[in-house]
């Protein structure tokens, strides 16, 4: 009988830990900044990061980006917005 309580109350103890997690401040900013943006944005953005791992070296040191932005600023910069 001490066994089977101790087994029973094993397996409930890890159910309740299970059920009240909450999840993690990474998992919960994920979700809102992707909840924050379009899937438009998002496909926008891992388009860009395609890009940059094609041309640069992962992980990037600060010249590595400053070189990859000289590179290629006039292909991937936008046109000047018009002020009316």
């Amino acid at each position: 009988m001490g066994a089977r309580m101790t087994t029973e109350n094993s397996m409930n103890a890890k159910t309740n830990k299970t059920m009240n997690q909450k999840p993690t401040p990474s998992n919960l900013v994920a979700s809102y900044v992707l909840a924050a943006q379009s899937a438009s944005t998002r496909r926008s953005y891992a388009q860009d990061v395609r890009h940059f791992k094609a041309n640069a070296k992962i992980p990037a040191t600060p010249e590595t980006v400053a070189e990859y932005l000289a590179k290629f600023a006039e292909v991937l910069s936008l046109p000047p917005c018009s002020t009316a």
